[in-house]
């Protein structure tokens, strides 16, 4: 559902409490909150995407670990990945190669970017051309 810009977190009571101090108004819409509450309903559907999730991040982990790329691991559907390149100019190249990341530099890390966890087919995009761009290959 990281389409519908949706998620939950579970946490201490008190920084809950903080967090909601700093959260936009309306950050959810009513769509997104009809399909989460519905994806509740059914159970099996919810584990079958973790599942998926947790195959696919370990696809990319495996790549970037051949590409010799670092990552920070993570139990979301995004990896933070440091390219060691200029997040900018890499983001502009996977841009010709059909593939958008958000740039690591907006978080203050300028040669990271931040990967979306996406389909098999995504994925291996991804990678090709990121062993396109680094690799020269």
């Amino acid at each position: 559902m990281a389409g519908l810009r949706i998620g939950y977190g579970i946490g201490n009571e008190e920084i809950i409490k903080y967090m909601n101090i700093v959260r936009k108004p309306y950050n959810v819409n009513s769509l997104a909150q009809a399909v989460a509450l519905a994806s509740l309903s059914n159970p099996s559907i919810v584990s079958l995407n973790n599942k998926l999730n947790k195959k696919r991040k370990q696809y990319l982990y495996s790549a970037f670990l051949r590409l010799g790329i670092n990552f920070v691991p993570t139990e979301a559907n995004f990896i933070f990945v440091n390219t060691g390149m200029d997040s900018k100019d890499l983001c502009e190249k996977l841009i010709y190669q059909g593939v958008l990341v958000r740039a690591g530099y907006v978080f203050g890390y300028p040669e990271f970017i931040r990967v979306t966890i996406g389909k098999d087919e995504e994925n291996k995009k991804l990678v090709r051309a990121l062993k396109k761009i680094i690799l020269g290959e």
